[in-house]
This record gives structure tokens, C-alpha cells and sequence, in this order.
């Protein structure tokens, strides 16, 4: 499967459960290549640690966080590749713990 989830998404030719959908299947049938499915190594790291598919379709959008939400600390994206920082979710954003 060779598809980009998150523009299909963000061009609205799918919806968020549909593209939801499509991941799991990929990930059921073994993907281990996130490229497979449109998402860099940075989009993947967000997604592993609770970045749903519509945040990470606005951050293609929008531009990445610049800081974290909750601590209003500094951000850089490229830093932490496929390692991650530790996420979570509050009020619908995604903040540094």
C-alpha cells in the first residue's frame, strides 16, 4: 500500500475515521514502513505518542507546535525524530510532559 493518509485527509477526499481506518488495516497487515502511508519519521514519532490523524493533517497544514502547550517550553521537531518526547493529551492539544 503506497498512499498519503494525511494530505488525502487534509484535501478532505477522506474523512478522519476513514483514514483511521486505512492506517489500522496497513498496521494489521504488517507495515513497518511509515512512508507507506504518507507519514514522515516525525509524523509517525507524534502519532506513536497520541497525535491523532486530523492534528497531525493541520500541523501539515498550520505548521508544526512551536512550544509545548502546557509548559510553554520550546519545541524543535527535527530533535527528536523517531525517539519522541513524551506527549499527552489535555484539552484536545497535544502538550510536552
Amino acid at each position: 500500500m503506497k498512499r498519503d493518509l494525511i494530505e488525502d485527509l487534509r484535501s478532505g477526499t477522506i474523512t478522519a475515521e476513514e483514514a483511521q481506518s486505512i492506517f489500522d488495516q496497513w498496521l494489521e497487515e504488517g507495515g513497518t514502513q511509515p512512508e507507506e502511508v504518507g507519514f514522515s519519521r516525525h509524523q509517525y514519532t507524534a502519532y506513536c505518542h497520541g497525535a491523532g490523524v486530523e492534528d497531525l493533517a493541520g500541523w501539515r497544514t498550520q505548521g508544526w507546535p512551536k512550544t509545548g502547550s502546557i509548559c510553554g517550553e520550546s519545541l524543535v521537531v527535527t530533535d527528536f525524530g523517531l525517539f519522541g518526547i513524551r506527549t499527552r493529551r489535555r484539552s484536545g492539544t497535544m502538550a510536552e510532559r
